[in-house]
């Protein structure tokens, strides 16, 4: 049986490139029968998009520091993808993406916003409407928004009710869902990071330690405020600021803009500490066990994804605004039996689309 699984995996996002890894990687070591394969397809409508949105927010004087940056994390992505991800041998566009419907038994789309029209420039096909249907399935697939314009809300329920399977991400997007008419069961499920365990994680990440304490710091977009809090912290706790984001100009901490996916692994394994504002960030945090605290500054269901990881665990009060009560200690017991459970209905969840 040979399955296609159809994700953002060409974002230049450690997050996105995380949970591609460990969607495949977790069932191949579960399912062994089955070739499961990364449908290698270019959206144009994505494309365009982000080429759209680095115009925009350009700068000329910061434009050839930016072009260094990106040109090195597609570098260092590439060779993660290389050492660890299976494409397939096509590679698809809009107008081919049909022709995979021959190659592949199954389809999974998931997980990442792969629903959420604002990142996919409204493209239907990772709805996988060019798949027959009895092949369609979803994977902890989300939405990131609390509402989805009209036109969504009349194309979404048509195709979506032709599903086998439908999984989502977060209670809010299966609660969407419904209230557009989609009428079949949506399960909710853990993004694919979550599936493996800290050992898998730890035979990615290798055997490298870090001989200084430090307090880590991930970010995907600019807060200066989160990198002070961490500052103000590792200060008073005698610890270095290992900093991994957008660049922020900022004495006294160790930058890394572009570090091999692996060593932003090997940061939060050895953290004292992580502040973050990154969904995945708190993943790893959780799957790690790591105090940390996080900020999550947006009120349009972007950070939905995040504050459910955070309530499906008992730790809604890890975020800025709850930052006096961040000397807590967690109870990881409690916290790894939540996760474990929610593993194990997860696991289930892909056995059922598998034993066709």
């Amino acid at each position: 049986m040979k399955l296609g699984i159809l994700t953002f995996h060409n974002a230049l996002n450690f997050g996105a490139i995380m949970q591609t890894y460990a969607l495949q990687y977790f069932i191949r070591q579960n399912h062994p029968h089955i070739d499961v394969e990364i449908i290698d397809y270019r959206s144009k409508m994505l494309s365009d998009k982000y080429i759209y949105m680095e115009i925009i927010s350009g700068n000329k004087i910061k434009a050839p520091f930016r072009i260094i940056n990106r040109f090195l994390k597609k570098k260092r992505y590439k060779e993660f993808i290389k050492r660890r991800i299976s494409f397939s041998e096509s590679v698809y566009d809009d107008n081919s993406i049909k022709d995979a419907d021959i190659q592949y038994d199954l389809f999974i789309v998931g997980s990442d916003q792969v629903w959420n029209p604002d990142l996919s420039g409204g493209d239907m096909n990772y709805l996988l409407r060019f798949a027959n249907p009895v092949k369609r399935n979803s994977y902890a697939a989300s939405i990131g928004q609390t509402n989805l314009p009209s036109m969504y809300r009349e194309s979404f329920p048509p195709i979506l009710n032709s599903f086998n399977n439908i999984s989502v991400r977060e209670n809010m997007a299966a609660a969407l869902l419904k209230d557009i008419g989609v009428d079949k069961h949506i399960n909710v499920d853990v993004d694919p990071t979550m599936l493996l365990s800290e050992a898998e994680w730890n035979m990615v990440a290798g055997n490298r330690y870090d001989k200084k304490k430090y307090i880590f710091v991930y970010m995907v977009n600019c807060a200066e405020s989160l990198l002070n809090n961490a500052c103000d912290f590792a200060r008073n706790n005698g610890c270095d600021v290992v900093y991994v984001g957008p660049y922020i100009r900022k004495t006294g901490i160790r930058y890394f803009p572009n570090p091999q996916v692996e060593r932003i692994l090997v940061f939060f394994r050895n953290a004292e500490f992580v502040f973050t504002n990154s969904f995945h960030g708190t993943a790893f945090s959780i799957l790690y066990r790591k105090q940390f605290l996080i900020d999550a500054p947006y009120s349009d269901g972007r950070n939905e994804r995040l504050y459910n990881l955070l309530a499906l665990c008992g730790l809604t009060e890890r975020t800025i605004a709850s930052a006096d009560r961040m000397a807590e200690v967690i109870d990881w017991a409690a916290v790894d039996a939540i996760v474990e459970k929610e593993r194990e209905k997860s696991c289930k969840y892909i056995e059922k689309i598998v034993a066709r």
